[in-house]
């Protein structure tokens, strides 16, 4: 008894049967005995199972990928919106620091200007206090001369 003979009598099936399923071309045709068939649908059920798992897991995936790339993308929006109000706040920090330089020149040039003046009319108030001390020592030497 060859193995055909075997497989046959263990599924209980005519001959002729067995030759059409036999002549199929291997993955084309699944055909189980009572016995197999029950832990095969077991088996293709448990696949199934896994399959949809792995379907519903995918999308799941997909959705978070999708919520994280619209958050980045806002996150980025708001980083470069607050990269620009630097640049701008930097760009005004810079034009007040030349403008109180600009004015602190002024106020020096102006202070140094009036301290000047007060240095002349100090100077020339002394000179004429000179002058006057001069003439009143000459007149008193002049008048104990007389």
């Amino acid at each position: 008894m060859g193995a055909d003979d075997r497989a046959i009598e263990c599924v209980d099936i005519t001959q002729n049967k067995y030759e059409v399923l036999a002549a199929h071309i291997l993955g084309t045709i699944h055909w189980y005995y009572a016995v197999c068939n029950v832990k095969t649908l077991e088996l293709h059920r448990l696949v199934f199972d896994l399959q949809e798992r792995l379907q519903k897991s995918e999308q799941e995936i997909d959705i978070m990928k999708k919520d994280t790339n619209a958050k980045f993308s806002k996150i980025e929006s708001e980083y470069e919106a607050v990269r620009d109000d630097i640049k701008a706040l930097h760009h005004k920090i810079d034009e007040g620091i030349k403008h109180c330089m600009a004015d602190s020149e002024k106020l020096m040039k102006s202070i140094q200007n009036e301290t000047r003046i007060t240095i002349e009319n100090v100077k020339k108030g002394l000179d004429t206090k000179v002058r006057t001390d001069e003439l009143e020592i000459a007149l008193h030497q002049h008048a104990a001369e007389t």
